[in-house]
């Protein structure tokens, strides 16, 4: 039987559990719990004990009954406490009675009580008794429900769908990874079931709930290859170029959003590519096209200019001649040259 703290429409509830279950099954044969009985749980629960002496307090008030809490799961005869992962919702649980014993399966200690909770219900009514009668302690037997899922392609040959979580059958609500891989030539699409739900069906990496029945999950793909587009700046130092969209793989003439920023000292100067196609490859922030291959867009930066040119001054040789006349000249200019150049180098020739 598969029990969620989640709300339900309306159905038979023969067992008169509350909250209803989404889902009871029922089958020959019934568990009695006796002074053999063992209660085994998984580590990962916390407030196991409290949650022991809980069920031990009804069972020991109306029946003088006292269940162990052991170390090792007993082949029969036991309760047990089954830490479940893929329960995502808190208060959630799975509920297994059979001839050898009862499974209650849960992610949290609070769906674990709700269980505990579940078993008192199924139980005689006296186990709810302030003084000791005597009764049977037996419940029914109750399948844990749970449903096949199976991965297919569409079209046939175009790729994989693969259960990663690979535990199936699984209970209703339970979550499952899975992945799709295209084929050379081929790219995914998104997913598609009769029923359950997708985290994100447009996603080759997602995770799928489970509904209350069998289920095939199909991955849908089309002709032509998805590209990767890998981005890179030169020189390295000069800046960055970032894919703005940022959804690589690409399908062939897919518009991507790309831009360069550049670092200190330096300017961009363009974009190159050996395939596909810039809107304008001289702007910092353009789109580009994607070829039908694997491609790598550059964008390219220079130094940036900060000063206005070097200032040269003509000198001659102490005593010459010419010496004076250069030296007063060379005086001159240098006076203007400081004004005109700024902090531009002044050198000699």
């Amino acid at each position: 039987m598969t029990l969620l703290s989640s709300c339900t429409s309306k159905r038979d509830n023969e067992f008169n559990i509350i909250p209803e279950p989404k889902l009871i099954e029922k089958k020959s044969g019934t568990f009695t719990i006796n002074n053999e009985t063992k209660i085994y749980a998984d580590l990962q629960f916390d407030n196991i004990e409290k949650i022991v002496s809980y069920l031990n307090g009804f069972l020991e008030k109306s029946s003088g009954l006292k269940l162990n809490l052991v170390n090792t799961k007993p082949e029969s005869n036991f309760i047990y406490f089954e830490f479940e992962k893929q329960i995502e919702n808190e208060e959630a649980y799975t509920f297994e009675s059979d001839n050898d014993g009862i499974v209650i399966s849960a992610s949290e200690s609070n769906g674990l009580f709700y269980g505990v909770q579940t078993l008192l219900q199924l139980l005689p009514a006296q186990v709810y008794s302030q003084e000791k009668v005597s009764f049977n302690l037996t419940i029914p037997s109750l399948p844990g429900t749970s449903y096949s899922l199976t991965m297919a392609v569409s079209p046939a040959g175009t790729g994989t769908a693969t259960d990663v979580t690979n535990a199936s059958p699984y209970a209703p609500d339970v979550q499952v990874s899975i992945q799709a891989v295209a084929a050379p030539g081929y790219h995914f699409v998104n997913w598609t079931a009769p029923a359950g739900s997708f985290t994100n069906a447009s996603s080759a990496t997602t995770t799928f709930t489970m509904p209350g029945q069998d289920v095939t999950v199909t991955a849908n793909f089309e002709a032509g290859g998805a590209y990767t587009l890998t981005m890179a700046a030169s020189p390295i130092m000069g800046g960055t170029a970032y894919d703005v969209t940022g959804t690589s793989p690409y399908n062939e003439g897919e518009i991507v959003s790309i831009q360069a920023t550049a670092a200190s000292g330096y300017q961009f100067a363009g974009w190159a590519a050996p395939a596909g196609s810039l809107a304008n490859a001289y702007a910092s922030a353009t789109t580009f096209t994607m070829p039908g291959q694997d491609v790598v867009v550059t964008a390219t930066f220079q130094v940036s200019s900060t000063t206005s040119g070097i200032c040269f001054i003509a000198t001659a040789a102490y005593g010459s001649s010419t010496a004076g006349q250069i030296d007063r000249c060379a005086s001159a200019r240098s006076c203007a040259l400081v004004h005109r150049c700024g902090a531009g180098t002044v050198g000699s020739d």
